[in-house]
């Protein structure tokens, strides 16, 4: 009989239903906005129906079989959504309402969301339509700008590549500096097996108020990612495509054949003035293909155009009841450097299903699998190649060695060469909350992390390496579990008198396992399997399993308390205990308090009608950072495997030179946060300042120890790092109405971190004592280079002879004596610093009768990057380098030195580059077709884009990329058509 009745009433369709609240009658009207101009395109929907359609032109619309007793629901992009009652009217005029940014905006907090108004903590949000723009599965690099305090490191052009991500400064000297990234209140080791195209909303915590939810795995910020979800109403599908085309960028060029032939003359050149005959300078097959003019371009075979494509499809229904998002997701890359890609497959399926009115459950399944090829050589390989060799022979096949002097090929063992990872990586959150009392929850939260896959590297018989041993072969089978279970208890009390109060508490278990087997071996009967084929190679080689098991639990209370929606209070106290520290000290405990005024809401504020949010916030708190591997407190030993006489196999362990301390604790960041929002206008023009003081205590280094004890080293709790800093968000909306939409927004960071103490060693006149081979110096930053200082070139009129550089000659690079002592020494080596001064975005977002175009701009200013191959080709053999001139006695410039056969003394401090830049990292053209047209066959949205990325630099800094070094995978600048289809 329930069967029954269950299929009769899913036999009833949608409109039937709607039939029952009473006679169907026919609708029109006109929408205005609130000018009393006409908004054509607005959507007029019957509320729990798919019956519709849309105004026209001049805002009219006409709706019939709507029910008297129903309720149409009203929106448009931009403005308010409306749920207006028929009661039986057959004439609606409406009235639309433009979309203000609220304060009521509702914001993930972590174990919870918030609204904005009532948060204290210093938390931004990234917009996930901005980050689509950029092609790539790398979302670090989609975040690139759009977070005041978060500075994304960039990986290079390869694909597969991932970039790591900094909030507010490096702080942490031995362990990570990543943040934690939570994806639907999961903890995860990082976020590069998302889709993008799953993304919801990413939320960047950054003080410690409102990292401290998460204690002694936040020392670093927290990322919170929340992945779409169904929704209550009709199927919507959503399909995208794009298609992108990668080409080589550079801003700098090679010398010619020609400039190579006189670059190599000059490293020979005499004395006197005279060469020696090109038969000295060049070998054979260099000098026959100079006569013959047979040049090679290295670069043009070594990379090439690629393509790039990314297909995504999702679909989103749900009841009452039930909600169910399903998506999938393909992304590939090819390389622009051969034997390079990339492919990555997605697919989702979050839940949602109520059971009782008290009780629902919930689940979030996804897995990606990733397939990688990497390339063997280097693009340095390539770079040095002489234009005068060849990587072919005389019938165009490619040879094992260039010419007649057995120099490596790189095409060919490029070629030879095979280099595959693979990985699977699951994530399975099952929860369920009960609300056991109105204002009472308990949510319990499990997930299932896993990722497992291999990693093959073989060098055939015939690559350079390979040959000497018949083949080499390795192969590596990581896998990786993480387990956790939560529960959390929320309660909420809401009074007119005493305000509002949230309390939430949690108890949470988490184990974190990993596992990697590794083999390797040489004499591979066949190149035909790879390293696949170790079964069958003659001369196996040891095998290794390495495990590493760590287990954490904790405890955590969080109250937030707003009076009068004006006054704001919160307070978290977190502990956390570990597997990983030593026996004295397994815990760790981080309280944290913020609290917040919103002015505006004051009586003595209510005269300045245009101000629309004016609010104060100040936090304070404690996280930690667990920055140490498991196993490192209880005392380590070295395995040691021999053969005796008898050629058997005999195993033995020895302590190591590193001493257990059984007292070490966490790293704990103590960080104070100011910040300021105001808005005017309706919030048309928003402005966010932040300004924060953080200190890391307690950083684990590697202590040296009298080695009298049997012991050299032991790692301690000594360091400390202070992060200074400023930030700012500005947005403001330009135009914002039916035809025309205008949108500019400003980010602006800057963070200063000194080191404070390092060892706490100190000299004997009693300052502390700096570690030199670790470039950590007290009072600089953690991220330097040290070195000498360059002071120019000397020339021939130069007294070299009585200076303090007695043995150099004219054209030698010339350092600054620094200490005035008349000799160079490491008195005179100086601090570059690599991190920024400041770094600054700023993007236009404009919509225009359906088009749309989008501007993001992109600076970093200041901080020094060591560049190799800025002048690196000058001294050595021969080998091709940047055009970047050379001092000679014709010439005798005073920014390089001569070239020379061998090394060139002090070559390095040249290189340090200024590695600001300024770059429109994206331009985006759109258009979206009239909803007019696409309901005729169906559509709900269709729009179509071409982007630019990476097109336009200006930067001093001669590479592939501003980012890396000329020797590095090249960053390309794409070209990229794609298309979004909703239905």
């Amino acid at each position: 009989m329930v069967l029954a009745t269950g299929i009769m009433f899913w036999s009833i369709p949608q409109n039937g239903l709607a039939n029952l609240q009473g006679e169907s009658i026919t609708i029109s009207g006109m929408i205005t906005d609130n000018q009393g101009e006409p908004v054509p395109g607005a959507s007029v929907v019957v509320k729990d129906t798919s019956d519709g359609t849309v105004s026209d032109m001049d805002g009219r619309y006409t709706l019939s079989g709507v029910p008297s007793g129903g309720t149409l629901v009203v929106s448009f992009i931009g403005m308010r959504t409306q749920e207006i009652p028929v009661n039986g009217q057959r004439n609606i005029n409406i009235t639309m309402e433009e979309e203000e940014i609220g304060l009521d905006e509702v914001v993930v907090v972590g174990y919870g969301v918030q609204r904005k108004s009532d948060i204290t903590g210093a938390i931004s949000s990234v917009n996930e339509e901005q980050m689509m723009k950029i092609p790539t599965t790398d979302i670090g690099q989609m975040l690139v700008g759009r977070v005041a305090g978060l500075e994304v490191i960039p990986a290079t052009g390869r694909p597969g590549e991932f970039s790591d991500i900094r909030i507010r400064g490096t702080r942490s000297l031995s362990g990570g500096n990543n943040p934690l990234y939570v994806v639907d209140g999961v903890p995860v080791e990082d976020i590069n097996f998302i889709n993008p195209a799953d993304i919801a909303s990413m939320e960047v915590l950054k003080d410690a108020s409102s990292t401290a939810i998460y204690g002694a795995r936040a020392a670093n910020g927290v990322v919170l990612v929340t992945t779409k979800r169904g929704k209550e109403g009709k199927t919507n599908i959503s399909v995208s495509a794009t298609h992108t085309t990668q080409m080589l960028k550079r801003n700098f060029d090679f010398y010619t054949p020609e400039g190579y032939v006189a670059l190599q003359r000059e490293k020979y050149r005499q004395e006197d003035g005279s060469y020696p005959s090109d038969d000295v300078i060049f070998p054979t097959y260099e000098l026959d293909n100079l006569a013959n003019q047979n040049y090679t371009d290295w670069e043009e075979l070594a990379i090439d155009n690629a393509r790039l494509q990314r297909y995504d499809v999702s679909m989103t229904t749900g009841t009452e009841k039930s909600q169910m998002l399903l998506s999938f997701g393909f992304f590939d890359q090819d390389g622009m450097i051969s034997n390079s890609a990339y492919q990555q497959f997605n697919t989702r399926l979050n839940a949602d299903y109520e059971m009782y009115d008290n009780l629902s459950v919930g689940a979030n399944f996804s897995y990606t699998y990733s397939d990688r090829d990497i390339e063997e050589e280097f693009i340095e390989g390539y770079l040095g190649m002489s234009p005068l060799s060849s990587p072919y022979d005389e019938n165009g096949e490619l040879v094992q060695v260039v010419g007649d002097g057995g120099q490596n090929n790189p095409l060919w063992n490029n070629k030879e060469y095979f280099h595959n990872e693979k990985q699977h990586q699951y994530l399975v959150n099952v929860f369920a909350d009960w609300k056991i009392l109105p204002n009472l929850t308990y949510r319990l939260n499990t997930s299932l992390n896993g990722r497992f896959g291999s990693n093959e590297v073989y060098r055939s018989s015939l690559h350079q390496i390979g040959s000497n041993t018949d083949g080499t072969g390795n192969l590596s089978e990581p896998r990786r579990i993480d387990i956790l279970v939560e529960n959390i208890l929320k309660y909420n009390l809401e009074t007119d008198r005493f305000g509002k109060l949230d309390l939430t508490l949690l108890q949470s278990a988490n184990q974190l396992r990993n596992e990697t087997l590794s083999v390797g071996a040489t004499n591979f009967p066949t190149d035909m399997f790879g390293a696949n084929g170790i079964g069958g190679a003659l001369e196996p080689g040891q095998p290794s399993m390495n495990i590493s098991d760590r287990k954490i639990q904790s405890f955590m209370g969080r109250a937030n308390y707003n009076l009068q929606d004006k006054y704001m209070l919160s307070f978290t106290m977190r502990a956390d205990g570990s597997s990983v520290f030593g026996e004295n000290n397994k815990w760790a405990y981080l309280p944290s308090f913020a609290a917040g005024w919103l002015l505006h809401r004051e009586d003595f504020m209510a005269d300045l009608t245009w101000l629309s949010n004016a609010k104060l916030r100040f936090s304070y708190g404690q996280v930690g950072n667990q920055a140490v591997s498991p196993y490192r407190t209880l005392g380590v030993v070295n395995e040691y495997f021999y053969k005796f006489g008898n050629n058997d196999p005999s195993y033995a362990a020895l302590p190591s030179g590193e001493l257990y301390n059984p007292n070490l604790k966490w790293e704990v960041s103590e960080s104070q946060n100011f910040g300021l929002e105001l808005g005017v206008f309706e919030n048309r023009l928003t402005l966010d300042a932040e300004m924060y003081v953080t200190n890391t205590k307690d950083l684990i280094v590697n202590r040296s120890i009298d080695a009298s004890l049997g012991y050299t080293r032991m790692y301690d709790n000594l360091g400390e790092v202070r992060n200074k800093g400023f930030e700012l968000s500005v947005n403001y909306d330009v135009l914002r109405n039916r035809e025309f939409n205008w949108n500019v927004n400003l980010n602006y960071s800057q963070n200063r971190n000194e080191i404070i103490k390092i060892n706490g060693e100190l000299d004997e006149e009693g300052n502390p004592i700096d570690d030199v081979n670790n470039n950590w110096f007290i009072g600089e930053p953690v991220n330097v280079y040290h070195d000498y200082k360059f002071d120019g070139i000397w020339q021939e009129d130069d007294d070299i002879a009585n200076s303090y550089m007695p043995d150099a000659k004219p054209g030698d690079i010339r350092v600054a004596d620094i200490d005035e002592n008349g000799e160079i020494d490491s008195d005179d080596k100086i601090i570059y610093e690599r991190d920024p001064k400041f770094i600054a975005s700023f993007t236009s977002e404009m919509e225009f009768k359906g088009f749309d175009l989008s501007l993001d701009f992109f600076w970093r200013y200041g901080g020094y990057r060591y560049n190799s191959n800025y002048g690196g080709g000058l001294g050595g053999g021969s080998s091709n380098a940047m055009d970047v001139g050379y001092w000679t006695p014709e010439n005798p410039s005073n920014t390089m030195p001569r070239p020379q056969l061998s090394y060139i003394y002090n070559i390095s401090t040249i290189q340090y580059q200024d590695a600001s830049y300024f770059r429109l990292r994206n331009a985006t053209l759109g258009y979206s077709l009239p909803q007019t047209i696409l309901e005729r066959v169906g559509i709900s949205n269709l729009r179509v884009f071409t982007s630019l990325t990476n097109f336009w630099t200006v930067t001093d800094y001669l590479s592939y990329g501003p980012e890396h070094g000329a020797g590095s995978y090249p960053e390309p600048k794409t070209v990229q058509f794609g298309v979004n289809l909703n239905f």
